[in-house]
């Protein structure tokens, strides 16, 4: 009987440490991801406003090469433990596909925007959205992170008019100012939620 209670508790153990490092691997992407990217769109206009730089093009080139950069740190740093956990089966699923589809939202924002051009400065905010929109729906039943991913994409979705009004009214400064500052808000919101449900794993029945 002492050796059955032994196999379940380590069995227990396995799967609140495998839960806990979703979550954490979840809450470092929210984390990683907003203040890279926030920090490549505001070093690009800060740029291209101090030099008399080409504004769309100065921030495409360095919102790519921040997304790059991004994904690759996460790729690198999360990228173990998305395949540790496919390996033992609590995620079926890799952390390269996961990325892959949240970059889907990119291009299919920005041919959005080829409707109205005006609003190419902050095309990358409901970008960001859609891909978490589309990343959540294709985690739905491998992982309960898919729920922060949904619901971060829903949230980005929601505040994507309000984005466009700022830009509309304020211009490309206030535009690219409101979008970074929600986004960042957002994604503390997500990162926030995903470090209290890993540290919850081990206290929940």
């Amino acid at each position: 009987m002492g050796e059955l209670d032994d196999v379940s508790r380590l069995a227990s153990l396995t799967r609140r440490v495998s839960l806990f490092a979703v979550e954490a691997a979840g809450a470092f992407y929210f984390f990683s991801f907003g203040m890279s990217f926030a920090g490549f769109s505001m070093i690009a206009y800060s740029l291209a406003s101090a030099l008399g730089l080409d504004v769309l093009l100065t921030m495409t080139v360095f919102l790519v090469g921040g997304l790059a950069l991004s994904v690759m740190l996460i790729l690198v740093v999360a990228g173990p433990v998305w395949r540790h956990l496919a390996g033992l089966g609590v995620y079926r699923g890799s952390g390269l596909e996961s990325g892959l589809l949240i970059g889907l939202g990119f291009p299919l924002s920005y041919m959005l925007a080829l409707l109205n051009p005006q609003v190419f400065p902050v095309a990358w905010y409901p970008g960001v959205g859609l891909g978490l929109a589309i990343a959540g729906a294709s985690m739905y039943g491998k992982t309960s992170y898919w729920r922060t991913l949904y619901a971060a994409g829903a949230l980005v979705s929601l505040t994507t008019p309000l984005v466009v009004y700022t830009l509309a009214r304020g211009g490309v400064p206030a535009g690219v100012g409101m979008a970074n500052g929600l986004m960042l808000i957002i994604y503390l919101i997500a990162g926030s939620y995903s470090m209290g449900r890993a540290s919850r794993t081990f206290t929940e029945d």
